[in-house]
């Protein structure tokens, strides 16, 4: 549930991102990661967020600390 949290809201803001600069072209902004940290306890989790096509995006473990 929190871990879905993180993603929806970082979801909306690369996308407001992605939206504010029009001059980027599809190969630029396939490369854009958004940077996800969820703290659970004593761990952090570190993910990222990229969008590979349109309406698809990948999430990605990077690490756990």
């Amino acid at each position: 549930q929190d871990k879905l949290n993180s993603v929806l809201t970082s979801k909306a803001h690369l996308n407001s991102i992605l939206n504010t600069m029009k001059f980027m072209t599809s190969d630029i902004i396939k490369k854009v990661n958004m940077p996800i940290i969820h703290i659970k306890g004593t761990e952090c989790y570190i993910y990222s967020l990229s969008l590979v096509d349109k309406q698809v995006y990948c999430v990605q473990d990077v690490c756990t600390l």
